[in-house]
């Protein structure tokens, strides 16, 4: 799989338009190679635009921006300028305090925006974002912007929608698991708006983040336009995959201390959760595939009572009632 993503994804962040939905697809069903992932991510928050030939120019920009408002967050929070507060450093050289230094930026920047954040995200959870970050940025910039789209409050302000949804799709999916929460009276908002809200930082660890991302930034980009609820649907499944490995971890616990064990918990089990989460999301997306092939065929012909399979519906997860 690794050798598939090196062999997609080299010639696509070549061409002098990259095409998005093709980078798309290589992120979803292939692991991006670290040698490409600066590059691939950037493209699909939007960091970078797909016209190869502006990037340089882009880059001189954002360094500029960057530079504002680390000079901004310093004289707001410290009241003084360093000598080095114009110098750009590669981040695996201090990584704790280059990740600290782009959390503050942020939490100061949606400060002054009038954004209050303190309430959405811990200072723990932005720090073990911007780590990641700052493994996979060639520099302190790159790694701030890239940062700051992931974070974009257009997705912040979709978590309520996901929580919906993921609320509606769980008993489709694993009925006698929604079935436990409901008896239970356990909201699922209460530990899956963390998990959104931090892209599931809160969740796994650093390194298993690195692979994990490479679905959610391709899944929920917005750089991508035209979005269907299918990509939205990757961290909602990912939730569901989470509930479905966990859960006979969750099944002897008392129902009171349930919701905080899943919104502090970092689970161990992510090659299970990842895998339950492939398998969901391609059964989706075949669902969906059948779909579009069978309004296709019924567009030419009317379908023969003898092969009702050609009857197709709407994916079986994301029925509209």
């Amino acid at each position: 799989m690794h050798f598939l993503g090196f062999q997609g994804i080299q010639p696509l962040l070549e061409e002098e338009i990259i095409s998005l939905s093709k980078l798309q697809k290589i992120c979803l069903t292939n692991e991006v190679p670290n040698h490409y992932k600066p590059s691939a991510w950037r493209v699909l928050l939007g960091v970078l635009p797909i016209y190869r030939d502006a990037w340089v120019f882009v880059e001189e920009q954002n360094t500029i921006s960057y530079l504002e408002l680390k000079r901004a967050t310093h004289l707001i929070r410290y009241g003084i300028l360093n000598e080095d507060i114009d110098k750009v450093e590669i981040v695996d050289s201090n990584l704790d305090s280059r990740a600290k230094l782009i959390a503050d930026i942020w939490v100061t920047h949606q400060s002054l925006t009038f954004r209050n954040t303190e309430d959405d995200l811990e200072l723990s959870d932005l720090i073990v974002i911007a780590r990641v970050f700052c493994k996979v940025c060639n520099n302190e910039v790159d790694a701030y912007w890239s940062f700051e789209k992931f974070l974009c409050p257009t997705y912040q302000d979709r978590i309520v929608s996901l929580i919906e949804r993921l609320t509606a799709v769980l008993p489709k999916i694993d009925p006698q698991l929604s079935s436990f929460f409901i008896e239970n009276n356990i909201k699922l908002e209460y530990f899956c708006d963390r998990w959104l809200r931090t892209r599931f930082a809160s969740c796994f660890s650093e390194n298993f983040l690195l692979r994990l991302w490479d679905k959610v930034i391709a899944s929920s980009a917005p750089s991508i336009p035209n979005r269907t609820s299918q990509l939205d649907s990757f961290e909602i499944l990912l939730s569901i995959s989470i509930l479905i490995v966990s859960k006979n971890q969750i099944y002897p616990l008392d129902a009171s201390e349930i919701p905080h064990y899943l919104r502090n918990k970092k689970f161990e089990e992510a090659e299970a959760i990842f895998a339950k989460t492939l398998d969901l999301y391609s059964v989706l997306l075949n669902e969906d595939k059948n779909t579009f092939n069978s309004k296709n065929t019924n567009t030419q012909q009317q379908p023969s009572n003898d092969n009702p399979k050609k009857l197709s519906s709407a994916p079986t997860y994301f029925k509209k009632k």
